[in-house]
């Protein structure tokens, strides 16, 4: 119920139920827990022109890439069909996970080489710190970062910030103002 088996990580709930964890601990007690999603992009095109089994073999080798490049108290997860979710402790501040997240995506630079196949992929990384107490607010300011990194284009990465925060509240509250249809 925790693990996706393809790329031998946390799946979604496997990853929520660790981020609340260390939310409820003092995991990040030297610094900020912060969490970085990552989406991989086109991949859903690529993968519709690939052999059978050749998309999750390349699922897997990201997830290896991404395992060996983070540190060992990182929680990594796949989330999505092309989308991966890290969790990272004992950060100082914007400035250092922005740093992180510039880390996450030059990880993408290298192609991809899966049997004989070889790949060129790039990603957005969005990146927010967690400032709730709770995984779903975590989360949803990560969200709001990968979307504004996807805006810019592929290979893009972007920090939650206040205005991002701003512009949500602005969307939900528009949406609440027109009601039900």
């Amino acid at each position: 119920a925790y693990y996706d088996p393809v790329a031998r990580l946390h799946n979604r709930s496997g990853f929520r139920r660790e981020l609340g964890q260390r939310l409820a601990g003092d995991a990040g007690a030297s610094g900020q827990i912060a969490i970085a999603l990552i989406d991989i992009d086109r991949f859903r095109s690529l993968a519709l022109g690939l052999a059978d089994g050749e998309s999750e073999r390349i699922l897997r080798s990201i997830a290896d890439r991404l395992r060996a490049s983070v540190p060992d108290s990182a929680v990594i997860a796949r989330t999505g069909e092309d989308e991966f979710a890290i969790l990272f402790e004992r950060v100082g501040n914007e400035a250092h996970a922005s740093r992180i997240a510039r880390d996450l995506l030059e990880l993408f630079r290298t192609p991809w080489r899966v049997g004989t196949t070889v790949l060129s992929l790039s990603a957005c990384v969005g990146i927010a710190l967690a400032s709730h107490g709770d995984a779903s607010g975590c989360l949803r300011d990560a969200a709001s970062a990968v979307k504004a990194a996807k805006e810019r284009g592929g290979a893009s990465v972007a920090v939650f910030d206040a205005a991002m925060r701003q512009r949500a509240e602005s969307v939900l509250q528009a949406a609440l103002d027109i009601g039900p249809a």
